[in-house]
């Protein structure tokens, strides 16, 4: 199984053996600073993702993919040295994605950094992770689809995370991947569960954790999400398709050491 969403940094050393335990076996971790006072912060934390917490991953049979980005609520005042920079970052092993960006109160310095984050991803042609909010979500995906289509990215190349039944059909119609966050707050195994009883699409769809210490989280969501939906009868390859397969395809993951 693989979790499509987490931040690795904020989670503990205990929570990769619980993973594996578990059986999963990889992730894609995402970047996330926290109002940081300048763009050497974030460049030091994306220089932590890839060199140290890849290495200790792999060190423990965790295959860890990394996704580099500005998420709406850590963007330093200089970020434009951040976009200068991403594309040397974006370009390293084990580099897999542009995210977590995306919208959270939508203003003008939002848009604008997404907007030019997704002129760069269609640049370099590469996949991207973005972030719904929890409130205006509606608008929210209004204001993403528009800026990813006036930057000329194919929506194909992008998951929307954190996404529910409320705003699912737009971002479905659109041709984006459907991110399912189970957590609390977001979506429980039993939400996606009857989403799928209610005959909604969901191929192509990716299950994650979005574990971390700022808010309840269960680095174990994406296996007690399997679990659930298999003992409710759910046919095994959309089981196996949501915890992990279809993660693997649209990050171009490696199938060595993917168990």
């Amino acid at each position: 199984m693989i979790d499509s969403h987490l931040h690795l940094d904020l989670m503990s050393y205990k929570d990769v053996d619980d993973m594996l335990g578990a059986g999963i076996h990889g992730a894609v971790a995402c970047s996330y600073v926290f109002q940081p006072s300048s763009s050497g912060t974030v460049i030091d934390h994306y220089r932590m993702l890839v060199a140290v917490y890849r290495a200790m991953a792999a060190a423990r049979g965790f295959t860890l993919g990394v996704a580099l980005g500005l998420h709406p609520r850590g963007i330093p005042p200089d970020w434009s040295a951040i976009l200068d920079a991403l594309p040397d970052w974006l370009a390293r092993p084990g580099v897999v994605a542009l995210g977590e960006i995306g919208l959270d109160w939508a203003d003008g310095r939002e848009k604008e950094v997404l907007e030019a984050e997704f002129k760069l991803a269609a640049q370099l042609d590469k996949r991207v992770v973005v972030h719904l909010p929890g409130t205006n979500r509606e608008t929210a995906v209004g204001v993403v689809l528009d800026l990813a289509e006036k930057a000329g990215l194919n929506p194909a190349s992008m998951v929307v995370d954190h996404v529910g039944p409320d705003v699912l059909g737009s971002v479905k119609a659109a041709g984006c991947r459907i991110g399912l966050t189970v957590k609390p707050g977001r979506l429980s195994p039993e939400d996606v569960l009857t989403m799928l009883h209610s005959g909604i699409d969901l191929s192509g769809a990716m299950l994650n954790s979005d574990a971390a210490n700022l808010k309840a989280s269960d680095p174990l969501a994406v296996a007690l999400t399997a679990a659930h939906l298999r003992r409710a009868g759910v046919d095994e390859t959309v089981v196996a398709a949501l915890a992990g397969g279809n993660a693997r395809d649209f990050f171009g993951l490696s199938r060595e050491g993917w168990r």
